[in-house]
């Protein structure tokens, strides 16, 4: 029996760096529990697999990139409402202080 020389699953603490950088990037938009968020980590898992055939990761990483995109589309923006409800704030406490 001759041994393999290279390990077919790695760790499951040796997470790729696609996959680390991705669930940061939507935990400080706070995306990382919507639908589109874990899409994307799951594409993100793919792309980062050993597993995965090259044959496969041009497509995968165009997905990853329109997923990861709308994911995050609109994260850490205010609504028109809820600013103009800051700004108010802001200006009553200004004039009191």
């Amino acid at each position: 029996m001759i041994p393999l020389a290279v390990e077919l699953h790695p760790p499951a603490d040796d997470e790729a760096a696609i996959v680390a950088a991705t669930r940061e990037a939507l935990r400080e938009a706070g995306r990382e529990s919507t639908p589109l968020g874990l899409a994307a980590i799951e594409l993100a898992l793919a792309l980062g697999s050993v597993m995965t055939p090259a044959s496969a990761l041009a497509g995968l990483a165009r997905q990853f990139e329109a997923t990861f995109a709308t994911a995050l589309r609109g994260a850490g923006a205010t609504s028109a409402p809820n600013a103009l409800r800051d700004e108010l704030a802001a200006r009553r406490a200004a004039h009191g202080a």
